[in-house]
């Protein structure tokens, strides 16, 4: 039951807890309640089938460097992960309700989410590793606005593997020759 699960979360909310693993089982998705959010020593998270939606006065996850969400639907929200390495978003929807500032992050996987804008990572001067792959169906990541390659990995002076799907390069990219 869900309600069993806040409990287990409350009493967690007050220990300290460093790592967290939340896989949802259950068809619907469990909405995190607002007190997972004052988790101040979390450096591993990972949730699946969740409804992601801090409060107003969340400041962030100051020790966070590992975040994975899986199957997750965002409402308004914003994420300030100052020591966030791994980036893991996959199959998620309302990412355009997203908002990340992670100076750090090094590795970054957008895996099937319902949107995608780059704007955020596009500021990661740190990141190594890139994986980048838009779902069946999608028409456009955002209306009218394309990049070039030469723009994404400008942007990116540190990546050294990138991955991009077909259909990323397809819908968001202007292929354009890197050389010359």
């Amino acid at each position: 039951r869900l309600s069993d699960v806040d409990q287990w979360m409350l009493f967690l909310s007050r220990k300290g807890v460093r790592e967290l693993t939340l896989d949802n089982s259950s068809s619907s998705p469990y909405k995190l309640p607002a007190y997972i959010f004052s988790f101040s020593e979390l450096t591993y998270l990972k949730t699946s089938m969740c409804i992601f939606r801090p409060p107003t006065t969340f400041e962030g996850f100051g020790k966070l460097n590992r975040l994975i969400l899986v199957e997750v639907t965002f409402g308004s929200s914003v994420l300030n992960v100052p020591q966030l390495v791994i980036l893991i978003l996959r199959n998620c929807s309302g990412v355009h309700h997203l908002n990340v500032s992670a100076p750090q992050l090094q590795k970054l996987t957008l895996y099937e989410n319902d949107y995608l804008a780059l704007d955020n990572y596009m500021i990661c001067k740190k990141l190594a590793y890139v994986y980048l792959a838009l779902p069946n169906g999608i028409q456009q990541h955002r209306q009218g606005e394309r990049i070039s390659l030469q723009e994404l990995f400008g942007c990116w002076n540190t990546l050294t593997n990138a991955y991009l799907d077909g259909r990323f390069l397809k819908v968001s990219c202007n292929i354009i020759p890197l050389l010359g």
